[in-house]
């Protein structure tokens, strides 16, 4: 059985729900949702047939291209503000596979050593490259743009390649 709604943040309209529902919150400074959140359980708290489903879900004939670009950006969102990075992940299915091995491992990815729970906000970064796919990670905390200090980028040369492309 597919679930062929797709909610306007490009996801599933049943996993929006779950997601929706979860109790864990994102990393911040209260130390009440602090804990809360350092409880949270592995995957999103989805289990393996939700999973399976996703993946059922994404062969739906009906959703185009910009849906799948749509879904993408919607769940690499959640995964990073729950401190999940998703390094190198180009397609939803790499998202699952990030998922999958969260709930194999039975631990939610650890918050980096680096990571402050005071942001404004709350999780990691992807870079501001859109032709890039890198995101934050234990190894690797983005930097500021030199020039706005509103973006980060993974590095310099992807800094540049975003400056020459607009």
């Amino acid at each position: 059985q597919t679930s062929k709604s797709v909610a306007h943040y490009g996801l599933p309209d049943w996993l929006i729900g779950k997601l929706a529902n979860d109790p864990h919150g994102v990393p911040t400074a209260n130390k009440v949702q602090r804990d809360l959140f350092e409880q949270r359980p592995p995957a999103l708290g989805l289990s393996t047939e939700e999973l399976d489903r996703l993946e059922v879900d994404l062969d739906v004939a009906e959703w185009t291209a910009s849906q799948h670009r749509v879904a993408f950006s919607a769940l690499r969102r959640v995964l990073l503000r729950q401190c999940v990075s998703c390094d190198g992940c180009e397609t939803m299915r790499d998202l699952i596979e990030v998922l999958r091995a969260e709930l194999a491992s039975g631990q939610p990815s650890p918050v980096p050593t680096w990571y402050r729970f005071d942001m404004k906000r709350p999780g990691l970064r992807y870079c501001s490259n859109p032709t890039c796919f890198n995101t934050e990670t234990e190894a690797a905390k983005f930097c500021p743009c030199s020039r706005c200090k509103l973006v980060k980028y993974c590095g310099t040369a992807c800094q540049k390649k975003s400056w020459n492309a607009s």
